[in-house]
């Protein structure tokens, strides 16, 4: 996707909160975005109906799966910071190539990256019900999650926290990073 004539003002904030599967994401994200207010925007809910049946049948998501669903979630993004709204986005952010498609959206923008235990997902995820993600497919997204480059303003955050203790951190982290506050 094109990030040409893609680029909000810069009092629209776009903040993800990113993270492998089953580590609350979402709903950080989501506090975040009615604390703020902002629109919070699923990453999930983007996925194809094939790239879904792919993950619930235990098979990780390639790169040609993910270009749809990474240009679908910018759209998404970009009309929203257009608009002049503040955007909370749940999302894994493995790869640091389409994270830097994001950071192209917004000059005020900031990740949150949720940290957690490996043991405490894969608790999480097998107690799961509902969701299309298999928990098999947890050491493919740890193998393809890629580290913060130096222009990615990537923050990590422990899970283990307390939900109002977490969401408490990552406020005081948004508002260190806010570039309209300064």
């Amino acid at each position: 996707m094109n990030s040409v004539n893609m680029q909000a003002d810069n009092s629209a904030r776009l903040i993800i909160v990113m993270g492998i599967s089953g580590c609350g994401k979402s709903a950080l994200a989501q506090a975040i975005a009615e604390h703020l207010p902002a629109t919070y925007i699923e990453a999930d809910d983007h996925h194809s109906p094939a790239a879904k049946q792919k993950m619930a049948a235990g098979s990780p998501l390639t790169e040609q799966d993910r270009a749809p669903w990474i240009a679908r979630l910018l759209a998404v993004v970009a009309q929203q910071l257009q608009q002049g709204n503040h955007c909370v986005l749940a999302y894994s952010g493995l790869k640091a190539h389409h994270r830097a498609q994001f950071l192209s959206l917004s000059d005020n923008s900031c990740f949150i990256h949720l940290d957690i235990d490996v043991n405490e997902i894969k608790r999480r995820l097998s107690a799961r019900e509902n969701h299309f993600f298999n928990p098999s497919l947890l050491d493919s997204q740890l193998q393809a999650l890629e580290p913060a480059g130096p222009y990615e303003q990537l923050h990590c955050i422990s899970q283990s926290l307390p939900p109002q203790q977490l969401l408490a951190k990552a406020m005081e982290i948004l508002h260190a990073n806010d570039k309209t506050a300064h």
